[in-house]
């Protein structure tokens, strides 16, 4: 598990933020979830 760190606004997204990013320990492109 690759750490991403962002800032997100709880009101606009109340939901667990998920992206797809670039993962630099596996080489590609990996979601990435809010823990």
């Amino acid at each position: 598990i690759s750490r991403y760190s962002t800032q997100k606004n709880r009101h606009n997204t109340p939901g667990q933020l998920e992206f797809k990013k670039f993962c630099r320990y596996c080489r590609k492109h990996t979601t990435h979830h809010e823990i």
